[in-house]
């Protein structure tokens, strides 16, 4: 068996790096669509994800705090109670009966009819608990 010696390793992990740094540099991470008008804007992404995935909770606001809101409504088809936390990653949306619009969390109060999708996992305390990924709600008219 042939031994390789100290310098033409390092010649060889040499060569290795310089060809994983060519092949990395010329590959689109990024890839932007040919045709600007088929590109999805992010909101048609959450409502395309609103309407294709059944909500955690749909129901009402009963109790509203800085970065929680509590729900009752209905989890599939049982009845429930959710304590929903609310974080920066979390995103809103106001449906107004025919389109869907950017929402924000100062909007929401007691008594808005809201929907939630939740991210991670679902604790089975009652009430459950949970963190948003989507709220869309309705803003209730005077």
């Amino acid at each position: 068996m042939r031994r390789i010696s100290q310098k033409s390793a390092v010649c060889i992990i040499i060569v290795q790096v310089i060809c994983l740094m060519i092949l990395v540099s010329c590959t689109n991470i990024e890839e932007k669509p040919k045709d600007p008008s088929k590109q999805v804007s992010l909101e048609d992404k959450r409502v395309s994800y609103t309407k294709k995935n059944p909500p955690t909770i749909d129901g009402v606001i009963t109790d509203i705090d800085q970065h929680i809101i509590v729900v009752e409504g209905k989890m599939g088809t049982s009845k429930s109670k959710g304590h929903i936390s609310l974080n920066k990653n979390t995103e809103y949306l106001v449906f107004d009966g025919k389109e869907y619009k950017k929402g924000k969390q100062s909007d929401l109060q007691k008594g808005f009819r809201v929907k939630v999708w939740s991210v991670g996992e679902i604790l089975e305390s009652y009430p459950f608990q949970t963190t948003a990924k989507y709220v869309v709600y309705e803003k209730v008219q005077p």
